[in-house]
């Protein structure tokens, strides 16, 4: 980790992911929600529950002008689960970075193949938390 990292260790908090609308089939999110592009450098873009709502999470991402369909979430528990940490890095990224921010760390994976895996493993536990139409 970085200076100015922190890796959260509450069993119970909530990862937040927002969701493109492509990566929703049937009504399913797939692993291409947790697969990480070249421009992560392996590190996936989330929130933190403890510092921000699904709502605000939403309209934050939005106001950046990305694409979701809404926001998903998963515990820390399942992303360590996988043999992944999760790390708060919002302190080195100010505003340049939704409210929240924290990453899914997916560099100790060796291959493309154990990345796939492990993105197919947290859509599996993922659920939405909030869409456009939803009240929270």
């Amino acid at each position: 980790m970085e200076p100015g990292e922190q890796e959260i260790l509450d069993q119970e908090e909530k990862c937040y992911r927002n969701v493109h609308p492509d990566f929703i089939v049937d009504g399913k999110i797939t692993k291409q929600a947790f697969h990480c592009t070249p421009s992560d450098c392996k590190r996936l873009s989330t929130a933190r529950s403890s510092v921000v709502s699904p709502k605000e999470h939403y309209e934050d991402f939005k106001s950046f002008h990305h694409r979701t369909a809404g926001v998903c979430a998963v515990i820390q528990k399942d992303i360590y689960d996988n043999q992944l940490r999760w790390v708060d890095d919002s302190r080195n990224l100010g505003a340049s970075a939704p409210k929240g921010h924290a990453y899914i760390d997916f560099r100790a994976c060796q291959s493309e193949r154990e990345i796939r895996k492990k993105a197919k493993a947290l859509s599996q536990r993922a659920e939405m938390v909030y869409t456009p139409s939803s009240k929270s």
